[in-house]
């Protein structure tokens, strides 16, 4: 088995800059949370994440063009409390990654992979100092100082929330930390890109592009207010969508408050039959709601830590989830199917790959020329979804040797 280290990330960094400049007071609650009430451990989605950039940092360092998805998904990672045996998708997701880098680094002299960077640069040039050290790590730098190029890619994993690039924060983040490390006065456009195989809902690449400028107005007229209303000792508490990955949600007086609020309102005024028919009204208790249940899941989670490491909660105890059946050993049932003499239509399935598991493995393999696919089956494939959610409104709508243009900066 092997073990994955996690990095260390600032209080005030790129990835969760989406909570912080929305919740200046998230900065001190976080920071200011009792030992006796820790925060609790990264969830397997967090940790699945963590794999996935580890992998392709050392894929890019090592100057590898493939992932081998038998070696992959045969081998088991520590991450954290989680165990994780990549499967077929995850290893397909990452290539996906690997494959734009590759694909695109031509355009550009060099390739940095899992840079630190740093913005203290822009707040020396402002002459404000935050409250704490403000750095991140980005996923990929493409630079190409010739040409005043410079491309930012990030990699998600996960498929539940669907990451916009217009004007997203982390990315933002990164390349004013990528520029400072640089010297913005040889740059003039900046290319920020998501890379997301399982986007819900969204293409699993796409890129905005922008003027260095851009940047510069974002850095004076968004990250440094926001660093600087952090720092205030009476910064406000904002409930929202943020709050679902904020460690500080399962004690935070703004949520617990909000739940107060909407449970009394549900005691005093809720009638089954006399729900809301104003979409104004009902789009309020939305949002009450919401933070609602962000409260109740971080309190439910931060209590099944506690049980789990004995302090006793009246009333309340851990029970096992309803267990599954499987295999314990899948080399001696494999030997004892053989021994038996029974076929393989008894003990497998063979099921049809999707049409973007299929793609990947043709275009890996390099079965077929690209044509074949998009003549031949292109056209047999759909969009389906199996049904809908509730979801705030979006207001946005050949494999290359790259060694030559890996190299660490100056």
């Amino acid at each position: 088995m092997n073990a994955v280290v996690q990095q260390q990330h600032s209080d005030l960094g790129a990835s969760n800059m989406h909570r912080w400049s929305q919740c200046p007071g998230s900065f001190n609650l976080i920071r200011t949370l009792p030992a006796q009430i820790p925060p609790p451990p990264p969830s397997i989605y967090v940790a699945t994440g963590t794999l996935a950039h580890g992998l392709i940092d050392s894929a890019i360092k090592q100057r590898q063009t493939v992932f081998d998805p038998g070696t992959l998904m045969g081998t088991t990672y520590k991450v954290g409390p989680h165990d994780i045996t990549p499967d077929l998708t995850f290893v397909n997701g990452i290539q996906m990654m690997l494959d734009y880098v590759v694909d695109t680094v031509p355009h550009y002299a060099l390739l940095l992979s899992e840079v630190r960077v740093n913005l203290r640069h822009w707040f020396d040039k402002a002459g404000v100092t935050p409250p704490v050290a403000m750095f991140a790590t980005t996923d990929a730098a493409l630079i190409n100082r010739t040409a005043g190029e410079l491309e930012i890619v990030d990699y998600k994993n996960g498929a539940g929330i669907f990451v916009p690039v217009e004007n997203n924060p982390q990315l933002l983040y990164y390349a004013a930390g990528t520029l400072a490390k640089l010297d913005p006065e040889n740059f003039g456009r900046i290319k920020i890109t998501v890379v997301q195989p399982n986007a819900p809902g969204g293409p699993p690449i796409r890129s905005q592009v922008l003027d260095v400028l851009d940047v510069m107005l974002w850095v004076d007229e968004t990250l440094i207010p926001a660093v600087q209303a952090c720092a205030q000792p009476d910064a406000p508490l904002v409930p929202g969508s943020w709050c679902r990955f904020c460690p500080a949600a399962h004690a935070c007086p703004a949520l617990i408050d909000a739940a107060k609020a909407t449970a009394k309102s549900g005691m005093d005024d809720f009638q089954p039959y006399l729900l809301p028919t104003d979409p104004q009204e009902l789009a309020a208790q939305l949002v009450l709601a919401e933070n609602a249940l962000v409260w109740a899941n971080a309190i439910q989670t931060y209590a099944i830590e506690q049980l789990k490491s004995q302090v006793r909660i009246p009333g309340w105890s851990l029970e096992p989830t309803r267990p599954t059946r499987r295999w314990a050993n899948t080399d001696a049932v494999l030997d004892e199917l053989i021994k038996a003499q029974l076929t393989l239509d008894v003990s497998h399935e063979l099921k049809l790959r999707s049409p973007t598991q299929m793609q990947k493995e043709i275009n890996r393999k390099q079965l077929m020329p690209k044509a074949w696919w998009d003549q031949r089956m292109a056209p047999l494939v759909e969009n389906h979804s199996s049904g809908v959610k509730l979801v705030h409104a979006r207001h946005n709508t050949a494999v290359t040797d790259f060694t030559e243009y890996t190299e660490e900066l100056p």
